[in-house]
């Protein structure tokens, strides 16, 4: 079975298939992972391969609403803790209050990090298969992040988009430092531009 297909991102922004072919890890029914029996790790949306020096592990993310998600639980979770009796559980819930937005990006990066090392088990297990060593085979290893809007009409939240893009794209580089060489956070329209253009090249 050939498990390379047009990428679908399933964005609320963007319903439409990219004109970009990868390898899907995960479908409701005979999936790789289930396929090299790694069905249990929560692996990136496609692998893509270049030739024998490039691996691309992409993952597709509403970042928005996932943020928006963990705002309104940690949010849920301070009020209740003020809302006990316990000085020492009120004392730790005004830390994380002030710390809200560092809590929230924290537990992105950390949830993409992870995603992207599981993926590697993945590589690994295929490069095996062929008897391969994906460290030596690949000289350039990338992780991208394909995500919502990036982009406003409004300059105060452009900036600010534009700096947790940055911010984010920095931290997973730098977290992931060892194992990878390049870390781009990218719409669907930006990652069509980039990626079709090197897709062709092959």
């Amino acid at each position: 079975r050939d498990y390379s297909e047009y990428m679908d991102v399933e964005l609320p922004i963007y319903s439409k298939v990219l004109p970009i072919k990868a390898i899907k890890t995960d479908a409701k029914e005979d999936s790789l992972k289930l396929k090299l029996g790694l069905n249990c790790i929560k692996s990136c949306d496609y692998i893509s391969f270049r030739g024998n020096s490039t691996l691309t592990l992409i993952e597709c993310s509403d970042l928005d609403k996932q943020k928006s998600e963990l705002e309104e639980d940690l949010n849920n979770l301070i009020t209740t803790c003020l809302d006990r009796q316990d000085k020492l559980l009120k004392s730790h819930a005004n830390k994380v209050r002030k710390k809200h937005k560092y809590v929230l990006d924290n537990v992105i990066e950390s949830e993409l990090s992870a995603t992207y090392k599981d993926t590697l088990l993945l590589v690994n297990k295929i490069a095996g298969l062929a008897n391969l060593n994906v460290f030596n085979r690949f000289k350039n290893r990338n992780f991208v992040i394909i995500t919502n809007k990036l982009n406003t009409d409004n300059p105060q939240e452009s900036i600010a988009l534009d700096q947790y893009k940055r911010s984010l794209e920095l931290n997973l580089k730098s977290g992931l430092s060892c194992i990878v060489n390049k870390v781009e956070v990218l719409t669907p329209n930006s990652f069509i531009k980039k990626y079709s253009q090197k897709q062709t090249s092959q």
